[in-house]
């Protein structure tokens, strides 16, 4: 069985050669260590095309101007960062549906690097993916070389998350917080709209939301809603709140329930 290699930060950023798409987790998955170092690289190597989904730390290879024309980015889905930085002109969004993130890249691309997190690895020798998994595994199935930065701080979550050792090229020993998107507050704006929005949504209905003041009201003015039902990619704490008010019950929902 194969075993992954321990390697520091610093020799992870050296497997990084020119012309190489590197594909790096998604949002709280993404590998910080790696990733506020990759502007350090020599400037012989370049261009490097780096591959996200809303990425929440900014990083200089793509927050600083004087580096846009050595880092190509491609993004499924641009943060508030990304959208910043887009007048240095090395950002692209590929549009998507997420649940098709990554996949008709991989019908044309192999990742050169896979780089994401992971936590350590369980009895079994089992890893897990932790906060995200959308399109984290294919990507590690098809990469050439897969780096995880393995951080004790990250829950070990369970599903179809786990990674085995024997699939990963190279370890790297990290420690930096979960990454955390707080709420956004809500305005007198916002409620007027999450009301309205609100008032078309009957009973039973399945529902998903997204980030940022709206979302949240719409959240605030469903309260009062019976069985409702959620599918979505990410669970906010409006929906928290609705749970825990005994709006939601996912008993109407038709598939995954």
């Amino acid at each position: 069985m194969k075993k992954p290699i321990w390697i520091s930060p610093e020799a992870a950023l050296k497997l990084v050669q020119a012309n190489m798409h590197i594909v790096v987790g998604m949002v709280a998955a993404e590998p910080i260590s790696f990733l506020s170092q990759l502007h350090t690289l020599d400037q012989s190597i370049q261009p490097v095309t780096i591959l996200n989904c809303l990425p929440m730390v900014a990083m200089p290879f793509y927050n600083d101007p004087q580096y846009a024309s050595r880092f190509q980015i491609q993004s499924w889905f641009l943060s508030g960062n990304l959208r910043k930085a887009m007048h240095h002109g090395h950002i692209s969004y590929i549009p998507n549906h997420l649940h098709m993130a990554g996949v008709r890249w991989l019908d044309r691309h192999k990742p050169d690097i896979y780089i994401g997190v992971a936590t350590p690895a369980n009895a079994e020798g089992m890893m897990s993916l932790s906060v995200s998994n959308v399109y984290e595994k294919r990507m590690i199935a098809e990469a050439k070389i897969v780096i995880l930065e393995v951080n004790r701080r990250f829950p070990f979550t369970y599903g179809d998350h786990h990674i085995g050792l024997d699939q990963v090229d190279y370890l790297v020993d990290v420690d930096y917080p979960v990454t955390e998107l707080l709420d956004e507050p809500i305005t007198e704006k916002d409620r007027i709209i999450g009301n309205f929005i609100a008032s078309h949504v009957r009973d039973g209905s399945c529902l998903q939301l997204g980030i940022g003041g709206i979302p949240n009201a719409v959240a605030e003015a469903l309260v009062t809603k019976k069985d409702l039902g959620v599918h979505t990619e990410m669970l906010t704490t409006g929906f928290l709140k609705l749970f825990q008010a005994g709006a939601i019950t996912n008993q109407k929902k038709r598939l995954h329930k």
